[in-house]
């Protein structure tokens, strides 16, 4: 499912040159950014050498090495995301401009970088893979932003879609409004905070790390987590704690069993959550802590320590 994208300010273009579509801006978020044409030539010759069929983490490695030849600056970065627009049309352009940027950034001198994605159409995705960078984003984001991130910062202004941050090792993601499904999936290390609410399987199979959410989730929370701690400050329309082996997963409202139908951001969606599957089922480790109602527990947990009000109510 594609969220809702908050709708750029407008903007005005002129297409008098090669590098037209960076300059002339005007009523826009994006201001006084220098353009160099020289750099910014370089960086579209190598976006043209990327593999035309799409773009891998197996072949990340090989950007790189191409984008090294390249001399920008963290501002000549931020204006060629505006140009970007220009090539929506390309084969993979999502995860295409997501490597493309990563590598541009994690191989480059500056330690901060701001990109601009509220004047595209389509979503990038795979952006701060192998992240080691600050990076600010003015807009909405695809799928797997942070992608085995390493260190640095993420801060998204805006939604992003699934597998946020699937397996960082380290650094910290703050997204300002809604993350989708799989946030946190693979976590092994660093942090990372949603202002607004999730979709299905948070943090599942998360092995270390932090998640804190401070609105709602839908779906499963912390299913076959092996370590780290899952907060969720809001409800859980859904399950918590299936398959759990280790962990800490804190609840502050309500867990909510709504069977195989729900709601996700006030929209209708499937869930995976089993019904009347009880919070805990098939537990062999870790704590659910529970400040809120709750349906049920399982009767299949085997071991582990469940909490309500800060009173222990199982453990075995």
């Amino acid at each position: 499912m594609r969220m809702e994208k908050a709708r750029p300010a407008t903007t005005i273009m002129h297409a008098g040159s090669r590098f037209g579509r960076y300059k002339g801006i005007t009523e826009s978020p994006v201001r006084d950014i220098g353009v160099n044409d020289a750099v910014l030539r370089q960086m579209e010759d190598a976006w043209k050498r990327l593999d035309p069929w799409g773009m891998t983490v197996e072949n990340y490695q090989e950007t790189c090495e191409l984008v090294k030849r390249v001399d920008c600056t963290a501002k000549d970065v931020e204006t060629f995301t505006i140009g970007l627009a220009g090539h929506q049309e390309e084969n993979d352009f999502s995860d295409k401009a997501g490597m493309f940027l990563s590598a541009l950034m994690n191989s480059g001198k500056d330690s901060r970088y701001v990109i601009h994605t509220a004047h595209l159409q389509e979503m990038i995705s795979s952006l701060g893979y192998r992240n080691t960078k600050d990076i600010e984003i003015d807009g909405d984001l695809g799928s797997y932003t942070g992608d085995e991130m390493e260190s640095g910062t993420i801060t998204v202004h805006g939604n992003v879609e699934d597998c946020l941050g699937f397996c960082m090792r380290g650094g910290r993601i703050f997204v300002e409004r809604n993350a989708d499904d799989e946030a946190g999936r693979g976590m092994e290390g660093g942090e990372i905070i949603i202002a607004g609410s999730v979709g299905d399987n948070l943090g599942g199979g998360m092995e270390n790390g932090r998640i804190i959410v401070e609105g709602d989730a839908y779906g499963s929370v912390g299913t076959s987590m092996k370590g780290g701690e899952v907060v969720v400050k809001g409800s859980v329309y859904g399950n918590a704690g299936e398959e759990m082996e280790a962990g800490k997963i804190v609840i502050e409202g309500d867990v909510i069993d709504i069977g195989n139908t729900g709601k996700h951001m006030g929209k209708p969606r499937v869930q995976r959550v089993k019904v009347g599957a009880g919070i805990g089922m098939g537990m062999a480790g870790g704590e659910i802590w529970l400040d809120g109602r709750f349906h049920h527990l399982s009767h299949m947990i085997e071991h582990g320590k469940i909490y309500h009000k800060g009173k222990l109510i199982l453990e075995k």
